[in-house]
């Protein structure tokens, strides 16, 4: 029998949570952020993170299958926490998507067993260790973390075509694991980085359960772009922390496109990219650079565990050196 890399079956209940009167944040974009239970000394670096996501996504995409626009409730509803896990150190945090919307539709036979998905997130649980709050990377590991409720990594098996074997919905098997081809994403690498001629994002396919499949690869070339090199900034969506310097690129930006959200600067319909920020770096400019890596460089064990991905039922883990 053929095995999705998600148990699919947990995904098939849809609903929409409640969420908690309290310390909201109601901007006029599509996150509705429940602080109730955040420290308040940290609340402002997620309401940063909810920000920047919002200054590109505009929204759910117009294109999503009707069955689907059906289920939306307007706003993806995001509750952060953060509360006692393990003390100082080990599990600083977990997150993911809780609800789903999704449509599902049988290709060919149905025996073949392949599928056309198309997933989008309802709600989300951001929970942090509060002992861990004042970490150095703390800040950047909320907006990472709230990236993945958003679907990045998370709902990458759960958009496009699976088949249980070789096509893995966004993720495709190549020579060296499965590769990122999500046409949005794709097209945003090639023109940042060069590779004109690529046909896959570079992803992650080491670190175990939870960071293989569902980040960006650092490391050498062919992955350069993604990796701190010859002293340019590390992705902040790849599986591992170096220490380097954040940035955003627009190979992520196309990723939340190609998970059903609307893009400013990416027309879907014609691949193009109208607003390339190469370098965006979701951080206030005192945390560029030479101050951002003394901020990161803070000595770790050798791994960490650092999220679970909600009801997928994936914990991950991001690696420090």
């Amino acid at each position: 029998m053929k095995k999705f890399f998600f148990p699919l079956a947990m995904l098939l209940a849809l609903g929409v949570a409640m969420v908690p009167a309290g310390d909201r944040v109601h901007a006029d974009d599509f996150i509705d952020l429940d602080l109730t239970n955040v420290a308040p000394a940290t609340r402002g670096i997620f309401r940063r993170a909810e920000q920047f996501w919002e200054s590109r996504i505009q929204g759910y995409s117009d294109s999503l299958p009707a069955n689907i626009r059906s289920q939306l409730t307007g706003r993806l509803q995001i509750t952060a926490e953060t509360i006692a896990i393990d003390g100082v150190g080990g599990i600083l945090g977990q997150a993911g998507p809780d609800t789903i919307a999704q449509s599902a539709v049988t290709i060919g036979n149905p025996a073949d067993g392949r599928v056309h998905f198309t997933t989008v997130p309802l709600t989300g649980t951001m929970s942090f260790d509060i002992f861990d709050a004042g970490r150095a990377d703390f800040e950047s590991t909320v907006f990472h973390e709230m990236a993945h409720v958003l679907g990045f990594g998370t709902l990458w098996t759960l958009n496009g075509i699976n088949d249980g074997a070789n096509n893995q919905g966004l993720l495709q098997a190549r020579p060296g694991g499965f590769q990122y081809v999500g046409r949005n994403a794709l097209l945003g690498f090639r023109s940042e980085s060069g590779h004109h001629r690529a046909n896959y994002v570079p992803t992650e396919n080491g670190g175990g359960a939870g960071t293989a499949l569902g980040h960006w690869a650092g490391g050498t070339s062919p992955n350069w772009f993604f990796a701190p090199a010859n002293g340019s900034r590390a992705e902040l969506m790849t599986g591992f922390a170096t220490g380097a310097p954040s940035f955003v690129s627009e190979a992520t930006w196309g990723a939340m496109a190609d998970v059903g959200w609307a893009v400013e600067g990416i027309n879907p319909n014609d691949g193009s990219f109208t607003n390339s920020t190469f370098g965006t770096s979701p951080f206030p400019k005192s945390y560029r650079g030479a101050a951002f890596n003394q901020f990161s460089a803070v000595p770790e064990p050798s791994s960490i565990a650092f999220i679970g991905l909600g009801m997928l039922g994936l914990i991950a883990r991001r690696k420090r050196a």
